[in-house]
């Protein structure tokens, strides 16, 4: 069976769903009970505006959403073209409904979805044996970035039978193994899994646990059906097709090229690729240095809207090869570090560089890194653009601070009824404020660079 990910998921929600339907004679009947039904849940964001859930609210909500990384996360993670929707109603289909019905139980598209919901909201990996798995208590408590508990278990266990200590499983890849007495599975307090305490708890507080230590917004709210008040685990995600094409808006170099179908392709993947980090942005504000992570999009924008390196490292990329650089990536990369340092010394208001291998003569890297400012002004317009809809009108005329002003009136002219979309519009209004918050420093950047040029000249 699949021990974690969206397989996982599917497979736990229809395991769920055959308990739900046995109801009341399941021998999990007390804890199934204690879950949501639709009726008193709004469910989580997945579902929000499908053809199953048609309420105005949902639909509405489902709106908002359209731009906001809440949409990237409504995608396969494995298939980014394919809507998760797609893939939950193929495997209902196909596979939960047929064994549903050969165990004589009567199901529904719909009581499947909600089971998947409870899944996705609730569950825990436990260990190499039992994978993903609903754990009763330890789904009673809500989730916080400062949270005081969380669920331990030992994840290294036997995967066929799931001890902890020595089994009959062990002699079958170590011969040499000798197998437990009978028995002693079940008395080992090991096999267990614990709600540990991890910071201390005042008297009548609400306890908090953690479903992720790294969890967005956007994902909090597309698997949990909830957000956070603040969250600076938040981030703006874009792809390097996004980034391409933003350069060229920006340098007007308006030649139809993919980013794939240019003669300095490999050079710009090598330097991607390669250059993970660099140290030197320790004393920049506008650009970070962090920790690779294979499991997230690098080319990302923090929720204090500061550039991560890879974003930065792209952008500059697109922009030299959309105004014909072809240098060798060697070269290239020189060039590179000459603009990142020209850049630290203009955030730091100087109009003389201190560092070694730039100077003020150094027109290639200043007029590159205006090029640079450009995409990125360009980047977190068409963002803005994108998720700035009222009433399905795109609203790129109005200037900085016009956007978030806008959609916080819309907030607070919503009816109280209409918690999905309230919750849509202030992840799509925090995501403004983000990009809002990146415009307004590299503006300064340019005030910056206009006045050198003014003193060059």
């Amino acid at each position: 069976h699949a021990p974690y990910g969206h397989d996982a998921t599917l497979t736990l929600a229809l395991a769920l769903y055959a308990e739900q339907l046995l109801l009341p004679h399941s021998r999990w009947a007390g804890y199934l009970q204690s879950l949501p039904n639709e009726q008193n849940w709004d469910g989580i964001a997945l579902f929000w505006g499908a053809a199953l859930h048609p309420d105005s609210d949902a639909v509405e909500a489902r709106r908002w959403l359209s731009g906001t990384e809440a949409e990237t996360h409504l995608l396969l993670p494995d298939s980014p073209r394919t809507p998760l929707l797609n893939d939950i109603s193929s495997f209902y289909f196909s596979i939960a409904a047929p064994l549903l019905k050969r165990a004589g139980l009567l199901s529904s598209e719909r009581g499947f979805q909600h089971a998947y919901a409870l899944v996705s909201s609730r569950a825990f990996m436990v260990d190499a044996y039992h994978g993903l798995a609903m754990v009763p208590i330890a789904d009673a408590f809500n989730h916080a970035q400062e949270n005081s508990i969380h669920l331990e278990s030992d994840y290294d266990v036997c995967t066929s039978c799931g001890s902890l200590s020595e089994c009959p499983h062990d002699v079958e890849v170590h011969g040499d193994v000798s197998p437990p007495a009978p028995g002693a599975d079940a008395a080992d307090p090991e096999n267990t899994c614990e709600m540990v305490v991890n910071a201390t708890i005042a008297p009548d507080s609400e306890i908090f646990n953690t479903y992720g230590a790294k969890l967005t917004n956007a994902e909090l709210l597309v698997r949990y059906g909830f957000m956070l008040d603040a969250n600076d685990n938040d981030t703006l995600t874009w792809t390097i097709e996004e980034i391409w094409d933003a350069a060229g808006a920006a340098l007007h170099d308006l030649r139809p090229r993919r980013w794939d179908d240019h003669a300095g392709y490999g050079v710009c993947m090598k330097i991607l690729r390669d250059w993970q980090y660099d140290a030197g942005w320790v004393d920049s504000e506008l650009v970070i240095d962090t920790e690779p992570n294979e499991n997230r999009n690098p080319l990302y924008m923090t929720a204090d809207g500061v550039l991560s390196h890879k974003l930065w490292l792209a952008i500059a990329l697109a922009a030299l090869w959309r105004q014909g650089m072809t240098t060798e990536a060697a070269e290239k990369r020189q060039l590179l570090t000459r603009i990142a340092w020209a850049q630290i010394q203009m955030e730091q208001g100087q109009t003389e560089s201190r560092k070694e291998g730039v100077d003020e003569d150094d027109d290639d890297a200043y007029e590159a890194l205006d090029r640079l400012i450009r995409t990125i002004g360009k980047l977190c317009t068409r963002r803005m653009d994108r998720i700035s809809r009222i009433n399905g009108r795109q609203q790129g005329d109005r200037g900085l601070g016009q956007h978030s002003a806008t959609m916080g009136k819309y907030i607070d002219d919503l009816d109280s009824a209409q918690q999905k979309t309230h919750l849509a519009v202030t992840l799509a209004l925090a995501e403004i404020s983000i990009v809002e918050s990146s415009v307004g420093r590299w503006d300064e950047l340019t005030a910056i660079a206009q006045s050198r040029q003014n003193r060059h000249y």
